[in-house]
């Protein structure tokens, strides 16, 4: 599960990042999840990125990754509100 410390670092992390895809990609598999080399540049292949219990999905890794910050952030804001 992503928690405050961890979820702010990692966006942190992602978005200062010069390659935000390749970010992911090492904390994907440092926690035992499957990453496709392939599909990455595929933006006709849907693309899934599940981390720290926050899934985003869109066409190529691209995409996904957008969704994923989405996600990730709504799920930050809405475990602060708790």
């Amino acid at each position: 599960m992503l928690n405050f410390d961890q979820g702010d670092g990692l966006i942190k992390e992602i978005m200062n990042s010069k390659d935000p895809i390749s970010v992911v990609r090492q904390h994907v598999l440092k926690n035992g999840g499957f990453w496709n080399d392939t599909d990455v540049v595929n933006k006709s292949t849907i693309f899934e990125i599940h981390l720290y219990g926050v899934r985003g999905i869109g066409l190529g890794a691209d995409e996904a990754l957008k969704n994923w910050l989405v996600s990730a952030r709504n799920s930050l804001e809405s475990s602060r509100q708790c």
